[in-house]
């Protein structure tokens, strides 16, 4: 029995740790896992095969507050953490009785994770791209995150394992091993997922995944503009039906199959859907989020590895994209 605590800023800590349990599943078919994050289950449902995992609903990170799919909200991310650290002895004692039975705790890139298992006695093994205490020294000189990051630096400084995945933020000279982007594997071929979708088997797809709902105006561009393209977008279900436009709802969407079937993808760049691009070698157009501090790492990955360029937000709203 492994324990894996997860961060719920956005979905990607969650993609990249399922793609974990994959791989572990595969080399010791009879692991179960013990899942505590606030990511809804029916996201590791889709990923792991059932009765593989226990889903316990716990707040096991914070990351960062957003306003938006692409924009950071600091003052309310203070607060949040206010709330969590430092965990009490009376939480830390609590989590590690949740913990007996498991042989290690898995975080990604939960802090609190690293903190449950030494209360525990348990070895913790961190798994990440970056540690928030390296975005938090980010945000200003001195940035209002400092202390927090004060506070977060020595938790993860604790774990007895640590693996670094590229596209990587801080290398850390005492890292127990680097590893290429970790994505989760499609469940699907191309072929059938395309379809299902009812997409014609040798039409140019593109995949739009931007985490948000979209407004009809730029889809209605982007179909205007490029008369032979097919654009798929998970949870478009509500914008008016068009020839070439597919709206699967997201909640049936398998992300890595999405990904499988199409040629290119425009989306906000994460580390799961890059991760997933990279496996499946797709061309990427992608949205800058200037502020965050992963973001130029992103984008230098999508650049010299995926043929990828940058459509800032400003010009995505107005619909004058310099090319696609």
């Amino acid at each position: 029995m492994l324990a894996f605590f997860i961060s719920p800023h956005g979905y990607g800590h969650a993609a990249r740790a399922c793609a974990v349990m994959e791989a572990l599943l595969q080399r010791r078919p009879q692991t179960r896992f013990r899942i505590f994050t606030t990511v809804p289950p029916a996201f590791f449902a889709a990923s792991l095969p059932a009765g593989t995992f226990t889903y316990h609903r716990l707040k096991s990170d914070v990351g960062l507050v957003q306003k938006s799919p692409l924009e950071e909200d600091v003052p309310a991310t203070r607060r949040a953490l206010a709330r969590l650290y430092p965990p009490s002895p009376a939480r830390l004692d609590a989590l590690a009785k949740s913990l007996r039975g498991c042989e290690a705790v898995l975080c990604d890139i939960s802090p609190l994770g690293i903190a449950a298992a030494h209360r525990a006695g348990l070895p913790a093994i961190l798994v990440e791209n970056f540690t928030w205490d390296w975005i938090y020294r980010h945000y200003g000189n001195p940035s209002p995150l400092t202390d927090y990051a004060q506070i977060l630096e020595p938790i993860f400084g604790q774990a007895e394992v640590h693996i670094q995945t590229r596209p990587l933020c801080a290398p850390h000279p005492a890292a127990d091993a680097t590893l290429p982007p970790i994505a989760r594997r499609p469940q699907k071929s191309r072929r059938e997922t395309r379809l299902a979708l009812g997409v014609p088997a040798e039409a140019p797809l593109l995949l739009l995944s931007l985490g948000e709902r979209l407004p009809a105006a730029p889809v209605r561009e982007l179909l205007r503009r490029y008369p032979r393209l097919h654009v798929l977008l998970p949870g478009g279900e509500r914008l008016p039906p068009a020839p070439r436009l597919y709206t699967p709802p997201r909640e049936r969407c398998y992300h890595p199959n999405l990904v499988a079937a199409a040629d290119f993808i425009l989306a906000k760049a994460g580390y799961s859907t890059v991760a997933e691009a990279y496996r499946a070698g797709l061309p990427f157009a992608y949205l800058s989020r200037p502020k965050f501090p992963e973001s130029r790492v992103l984008a230098e990955f999508i650049e010299a590895h995926l043929g990828g360029f940058a459509i800032p937000a400003e010009d995505w709203a107005a619909h004058t994209w310099p090319r696609l």
